[in-house]
């Protein structure tokens, strides 16, 4: 996991993302609850360097642009790679439903 080491936390969308990431090996994941702005405060008040993985569908990539616009606008370095890998490499496109293999793929 040495790729992801530099992300302080990870945001995802909801419960089972968080259980899944987790179980993957993954450190700090904050599933959103209420409104975004709380979560986007809340993460830019803890953290520099956060990657955002909601689903690659076309409802999570709008919440995307919101979660990484808000976190820029607030000095967050919002990492994208892991994110644009899964779009460009993998037929993963729920964050649910992500693979060791998926994970393996881009380290």
């Amino acid at each position: 996991m040495d790729r992801f080491e530099p992300c302080q936390a990870v945001i995802v969308e909801g419960k089972k993302d968080k259980e899944k990431l987790e179980l993957l090996g993954f450190k700090n994941v904050i599933a959103l609850k209420g409104p975004i702005y709380q979560t986007i405060e809340e993460v830019a008040s803890k953290y520099g360097r956060v990657m955002v993985l909601t689903d690659l569908d076309r409802e999570g990539r709008v919440l995307y642009g919101k979660i990484a616009s808000g976190l820029r606008n607030l000095g967050v370095n919002v990492d994208d790679s892991f994110r644009n890998h899964l779009f460009r490499n993998t037929k993963v496109r729920q964050i649910e439903g992500i693979s060791e293999e998926a994970i393996a793929s881009f380290l």
